[in-house]
């Protein structure tokens, strides 16, 4: 069967239509940035029907407005993208009343296209704006078509507007009709990827909003640990973004980039390192004491102290003079214990073996009388007592230390996408150590991920720059010292220190978390 010339015409148009489309879809499905995907868009129907210039406007329901997106003109030498535009959206709507005085209005309120052959003479749509344009920059728009960006759901996201047709030898023609259809093929079909690529970012949002709402609860369950988390996961991005930039010295993370990616998955196991936190009881997280529970037991001591007080007070009124005087000295040595208990019970110094034995004297006082035994201190109370260092007694360290677990628990119930799949890993690691001492699992060095060491080092940098119900804050010199001594212990990433005194991580954190006081280096 022989090709006639109109079979050989309509075969090149579907090839070019059947091309056009393909490229298309290659860049839609695998691009995320939006500005890249208005390009494209714009590119390729400008290259099918040979535009000179051309825009793309997008609906913004809320606002009911067309706003511009990117706007090119090969002849004006403009080429914008929405952030470099100023111009004002154009209302789709006056006082309720639909705006038809524009073409691309009137294509989005018909949904339909709209082909104009020469803008000068028709009547379809005040063209006064368009010859004011054309006045000022001695320029002359002949024909031009809109044609609405519709999806699946026969809804407008868009409008996108082509101007002055061009022959080969750059005389502006009218569009061809035959070309118009094609046109709204590539307009729908880009409608309907795109709404897929806003429909995985807004799924996307939600999720990191659940995730930043639920970080904020926890950040809010406690007045003393208000905020840790967001700051950690700053400190995180910080790092993050450095290593990024620092391309060209002598650090091993020179040679590091991460993804756009990565970064969100460091940013989400920030936000996420102590979801576990949410079932660790409020009377352990803001154990201000060492008695604290509920509440401050050291309250019941000293009434307990008070009740002794008062019977040996009412046995030396009615006591001989030489057993005065050894009930006195009895009331003195209560007086002592009351002050050394109410100094220990805060947990602020280092309690030393000498303070064992003074703890020890006053676990073991009893005071008899009418063959009843009074004691200052219960079993337990002397086991929170005689904590070394801090408020925390093992158990309650053990329960703290559960919250990894727990965040490792909770997370692996969820199904991250792909890129996000490491996230609950370097949320689960915040606690490991490189000599193999951390928690949970006592992973030693290569084996615990950049990520995590980097939230690790995050996490351990805000806690001691932070005011907690057990401690002050440090100043950034006593900051450095601890974490010196970490690094020789070997608990923390060397190189990754170095990198945030040397980049001024912790200082630009400092300038905008801590006080005055604290900012001593």
């Amino acid at each position: 069967m022989k090709m006639t010339t109109d079979n050989k015409i309509e075969t090149r148009t579907n090839l070019k239509e059947l091309e056009m489309l393909k490229k298309i879809s290659i860049m839609l499905t695998q691009e995320r940035d939006f500005d890249k995907l208005f390009g494209y868009v714009l590119d390729a129907a400008m290259e099918y029907s040979n535009a000179e210039g051309a825009t793309i406007y997008m609906v913004d329901d809320e606002a009911k407005q067309l706003r511009f997106i990117k706007v090119f003109n090969s002849a004006m030498k403009v080429s914008l993208n929405v952030d470099q535009i100023d111009w004002p959206p154009i209302p789709l709507f006056y006082d309720e009343v639909p705006n038809l005085k524009n073409i691309a209005t009137l294509c989005y309120h018909h949904k339909r296209s709209y082909n104009i052959a020469d803008v000068y003479e028709q009547q379809v749509f005040d063209n006064s704006g368009t010859l004011k344009y054309d006045k000022l920059n001695n320029y002359r728009t002949k024909s031009i078509v809109a044609i609405p960006m519709m999806d699946h759901k026969n809804r407008i996201i868009g409008v996108i507007q082509l101007v002055n047709a061009l022959k080969d030898n750059g005389d502006k023609i009218a569009f061809l009709a035959e070309e118009i259809g094609n046109l709204e093929v590539l307009a729908s079909f880009s409608a309907i990827l795109m709404n897929n690529q806003m429909l995985i970012k807004d799924i996307q949002t939600s999720f990191h909003q659940f995730i930043s709402s639920i970080a904020w609860a926890i950040d809010k369950k406690s007045m003393h640990f208000s905020g840790h988390i967001a700051r950690v996961s700053e400190l995180v991005e910080m790092f993050a973004s450095e290593i990024n930039e620092y391309q060209e010295g002598k650090s091993k993370f020179a040679d590091i980039n991460f993804t756009e990616d990565e970064l969100e998955e460091i940013n989400i196991a920030g936000l996420m390192h102590d979801l576990g936190k949410i079932i660790t009881p409020m009377h352990i997280l803001d154990k201000g004491s060492k008695l604290q529970k509920i509440a401050d037991r050291i309250e019941l001591v000293l009434e307990r102290i008070d009740h002794i007080r008062s019977i040996v007070q009412m046995e030396i009124d009615h006591a001989e003079a030489e057993s005065k005087i050894e009930l006195e000295e009895i009331q003195q040595r209560i007086d002592q214990y009351e002050k050394f208990l109410v100094k220990t019970n805060s947990g602020r110094s280092y309690f030393s073996d000498n303070d064992i034995q003074a703890l020890e004297e006053i676990y073991q006082f009893r005071y008899m009388i009418n063959g009843k035994s009074h004691f200052i201190i219960n079993d337990d109370e002397y086991f929170n007592l005689k904590i070394r260092m801090g408020t925390l007694n093992p158990e309650d360290i053990r329960i703290i230390r559960e919250h990894v677990v727990v965040t490792g628990e909770m997370l692996a119930q969820i199904k991250f996408p792909a890129y996000l799949s490491n996230a609950p890993l370097y949320a689960k690691l915040h606690h490991e150590k490189l000599n193999g001492e951390g928690y949970p699992d006592g992973l030693k060095g290569h084996y615990i991920p950049l990520q995590a060491r980097i939230l690790a080092l995050s996490d351990v940098f805000e806690a001691l720059t932070a005011t907690r119900p057990y401690k002050k804050f440090k100043k950034l010199s006593e900051t450095y010292s601890i974490l010196d001594k970490m690094v020789a212990a070997n608990e923390i990433d060397e190189d990754l220190y170095q990198f945030a005194l040397e980049q001024g991580i912790f200082h630009k954190y400092a300038i905008k978390h801590l006080t005055k006081e604290q900012i001593d280096r």
